[in-house]
């Protein structure tokens, strides 16, 4: 018998499947209903940690998901081993970008991003309930498989960033502060932003954004692993033989 970990981004769950050769015996949903689930891997000591679309709590109790088992296997985390991807967009004012921002959800299925069903969930590819509550959705029986709060509670929980660059470099201070990342992504445009706007976004993200990021991540001392060098693997750490030297010697 084999167990295997698995994740959904519509179905938003973590199950655990127990396998024999190839055949599923038993499934059980170790977490249901957690945010569109991207990953999950093993710790060196069992433990699962699992990549989602968080606010910033969830954020917070995810990086101790990992630091705590990571550290009784002696391997230290921090910044340098927490990245977080953000969707961020700039504008000249508040209403642009608040109007652009809910562009974020083109990819969350809430309008143009919905493909049809049979396209987008074939056979195999999910199950036969999951295609018929996308279709149950596409027809407006039901609500959206893949739901995720509004944009309003996507801005309040900082899941999402919109403003002009003042406003989103005050807000990106929480979030930093908060969540305190080594490394940080920012999504900047989606959907039907037009070209002119996408390139103001851009234009002011590296301009004003950019800079005022970089010093606040001297301010809450957040480096990154290519400025820290820190080792990918416990078997790097210091006081520990590389595996090639250990072989050559």
């Amino acid at each position: 018998m084999l167990d295997d970990l698995d994740t959904a981004l519509a179905g938003q769950q973590f199950r655990r499947i127990e396998l024999d050769g190839h055949k599923v015996v038993k499934q059980d949903i170790l977490f249901n209903d957690l945010g569109r689930v991207r990953e999950v891997v093993n710790g060196p000591d069992g433990y699962p940690y699992i990549a989602l679309n968080t606010p910033v709590e969830r954020t917070k109790q995810l990086w101790g998901i990992y630091d705590e088992p990571v550290a009784r296997a002696g391997f230290q985390g921090g910044p340098a081993y927490h990245g977080r991807l953000e969707q961020i967009h700039v504008a000249e004012s508040e209403e642009k970008a608040i109007q652009n921002a809910a562009q974020f959800r083109w990819m969350q299925g809430e309008f143009t991003g919905l493909a049809h069903p049979v396209w987008s969930t074939p056979s195999g590819y999910g199950s036969p309930a999951n295609r018929r509550a996308f279709v149950e959705f596409a027809s407006g029986v039901s609500k959206n498989p893949r739901y995720r709060p509004d944009l309003e509670t996507q801005m309040k929980e900082l899941m999402i960033i919109a403003g002009t660059p003042k406003q989103v470099i005050a807000k990106l201070r929480i979030l930093l502060e908060e969540t305190r990342p080594g490394i940080l992504g920012m999504w900047a445009n989606d959907g039907t932003v037009t070209h002119d706007d996408a390139k103001t976004c851009i234009r002011l993200m590296g301009q004003e954004v950019f800079p005022a990021v970089r010093e606040m991540a001297k301010e809450f001392d957040l480096k990154s692993p290519f400025e820290t060098n820190q080792p990918v693997s416990i078997e790097y750490a210091a006081g520990r033989r590389q595996p090639a030297r250990a072989a050559a010697e």
